[in-house]
């Protein structure tokens, strides 16, 4: 597989046996793909969490939900629309916690303070980069 915005078309051969190209993989618990986007390892993460909170909700209290769609994050590169997956996610598992619909007009803020939510997981993925970030920077020095 070759990342980038064009497909490549690219011939491997090892011990002259050529090795299938493909479109994407799992690596190390991720999705990559040719196009080098993380949506197929976003939509992924937030689809086994999801089948957690729907099976034992009491995960998200245990903290066991949140790491598995945390792992990884430090080496994504997240657009608006995958942050907002992540967002409508996170709020879909906390209202069906609470056991109340987006009919039921409670505010966001009124689910997450009931459950003790105080971070969202969008911004302990950038704090996560962040922290990175700055161990490659000390590193360096």
């Amino acid at each position: 597989m070759a990342v980038g915005q064009q497909k490549v078309d690219m011939e491997i051969k090892l011990d002259s046996e050529k090795l299938q190209q493909v479109d994407k993989f799992p690596y190390l618990g991720s999705v990559m793909t040719e196009d080098g986007k993380c949506k197929k390892d976003i939509k992924r993460r937030t689809g086994i969490a999801s089948a957690m909170v729907n099976k034992i909700s009491k995960l998200w209290r245990a903290k066991n939900i949140v790491p598995i769609v945390l792992y990884g994050s430090e080496c994504r590169y997240l657009r608006k629309k995958d942050e907002q997956r992540i967002l409508v996610a996170e709020m879909t598992w906390l209202r069906r916690l609470l056991r109340v619909t987006r009919h039921d007009r409670m505010k966001n803020e009124t689910v997450q303070s009931t459950l003790h939510q105080e971070r969202r997981l969008v911004n302990r993925i950038a704090q996560r980069r962040l922290t990175m970030v700055r161990a490659c920077v000390k590193d360096k020095q």
